[in-house]
């Protein structure tokens, strides 16, 4: 459960009070402290447009609004546009990653979202498969799309940019929140209200007491061994290692397990148990022992954490998401030889010594000389019949700003496979020209999903259509001497 600190006591009091009657009653707006950002208006109910932009409606207010709401923010930096023309800021509330798009005066940002559709679904012709439910809020000159299902994340956004104008359903809350929402005028006081109602759907009620069960929720703090696109070769055995924090409030017991859910398992076990407890706030490392598989491609399996009470969960703000292991088989499994036979030696016949016969002396030979110590030879290494060395591993391909065209040089005579990560966003268009013939492409989504080339790609020239936001790990094998290009628009 994520901490809202600016919840002042009296909501969280009326709230265990309004549970043992089934009812929820929200505090007055007066009760939460005014925000220091610009003025709002107030959100009519089942009004489809957003209000009149406040003064100073752009990207450091909005920052402003949201950190007055009580979540914490945190802004990436600014990089071109993707899908909408907008200059594209990644800002992460909580837990969820916020696109916001800044276009320089409003007229720019009506003409770019007029053809979206109700449901987010279709920018124009284009049809838009986003990873989640999308929701899309524009007022002023900012454009903000959250792709996620987390209530307070919905209900903060449209505190601060009117209601979405496009996407899909809202969270369900209670009936009184819309009417709590509709009554206040700040972006805290709308926080809170929404804030109040997730709360309130979270509180189990008894005929004699109230209580509130604790949360499971993790974060990947990081990849130990064998990050995404790590190269390993077919049938190895290989120790994958994350490092997850627990950020929700229960404290994971002994009870607890890494469990595998789906993909690629590589051999590993169903469930690996904890074997120490591990307190909210705490990290630690969790590992399960795998096999690389034996055919050469791209592999991804997928991870959540199972509580005492047998029910998954995992990352993300919704703590239901699932990490992941992914490697890249560049050479197949080597069959072992069989085992020599041992054949056994004949013993040599005794030949009896005729009687009476006199024995002839044998004549005495004398050893050669020994010859003259020369120079010993140096033996240049040899490749093993039959394998394949290893490449030097991936390489991210980076376009510097302004840039959306990069060539690299590409040698497959020392490596026979050449392994690329680029990162793109949901939407774009990734066309990859090679010089050379004859080359074998594998591209996988960040989702661990092979992507075939869209149509009117050629042999050397392919083009697809990259469907979510991530990293995609390019697999060519081949020979010779060669250039590659990525473009990406």
């Amino acid at each position: 459960m994520k901490a809202h600190r600016f919840i002042p006591a009296l909501v969280l009091v009326v709230l265990l009070l309004a549970a043992c009657s089934q009812k929820v009653v929200f505090p007055e707006p007066t009760a939460v402290p005014p925000a220091p950002a610009p003025n709002l208006s107030p959100l009519e109910p089942g009004a489809t447009a957003a209000p009149a932009p406040a003064t100073g409606a752009d990207f450091d207010a909005l920052l402003t609004r949201l950190a007055a709401s009580g979540v914490a923010v945190q802004s990436g930096g600014l990089t071109p546009g993707s899908l909408f023309n907008g200059a594209e800021h990644i800002v992460r509330v909580n837990d969820a990653e916020v696109q916001v798009f800044e276009y320089k005066d409003g007229a720019a940002l009506s003409a770019d979202t007029a053809n979206v559709s109700a449901d987010g679904g279709q920018l124009g012709a284009a049809i838009v498969d986003w990873a989640g439910t999308p929701h899309l809020y524009r007022r002023g000159t900012l454009l903000a799309v959250y792709v996620g299902t987390d209530p307070l994340i919905e209900y903060i956004l449209a505190a601060s940019l009117g209601p979405q104008f496009a996407g899909g359903a809202l969270a369900a809350l209670p009936a009184a929140t819309g009417t709590a929402i509709a009554a206040s005028s700040t972006a805290s006081a709308i926080a809170a209200a929404a804030t109040a109602a997730v709360l309130a759907s979270q509180i189990t009620a008894t005929p004699t007491s109230q209580a509130v069960a604790c949360t499971d929720r993790a974060v990947l703090a990081a990849d130990v061994t064998y990050p995404d696109g790590a190269v390993a070769p077919g049938g190895e055995s290989f120790l994958k290692t994350w490092r997850l924090r627990n950020t929700g409030t229960c404290t994971w017991s002994t009870g607890y397990a890494l469990v595998y859910v789906r993909g690629e398992q590589m051999g590993g076990a169903a469930a690996v148990p904890f074997t120490a407890e591990l307190k909210p706030g705490g990290s630690a490392d969790l590992s399960v022992n795998l096999t690389a598989p034996d055919n050469r491609g791209t592999y991804r399996g997928y991870w959540q954490l199972r509580n005492a009470a047998g029910k998954n969960f995992g990352i993300g703000g919704r703590g239901d998401g699932s990490f992941w292991v992914e490697i890249v088989v560049t050479s197949p499994a080597t069959a072992a030889l069989p085992p020599a036979t041992a054949t056994a030696t004949p013993a040599p016949t005794q030949v009896p010594t005729p009687t009476g016969v006199p024995t002839a002396a044998l004549p005495t030979l004398e050893a050669p000389p020994s010859p003259t110590p020369g120079p010993t030879p140096t033996l240049a290494p040899t490749q093993a019949v039959g394998t394949t060395p290893e490449p030097t591993g991936p390489e991210r391909v980076v376009f510097p700003a302004g840039v959306t065209s990069v060539t690299l040089t590409m040698d497959f005579s020392a490596d026979g496979a050449k392994v690329f990560i680029v990162g793109a966003k949901a939407g774009q268009r990734l066309t990859i020209t090679v010089t050379q013939t004859g080359l074998s492409l594998d591209v996988v989504g960040p989702n661990g999903a092979s992507l075939a080339p869209a149509a009117g790609s050629t042999d050397g020239n392919w083009t697809f259509r990259l469907p979510l936001t991530g990293d995609y790990v390019i697999l060519l094998q081949g020979a010779g001497l060669g250039q590659i290009t990525f473009t990406l628009p």
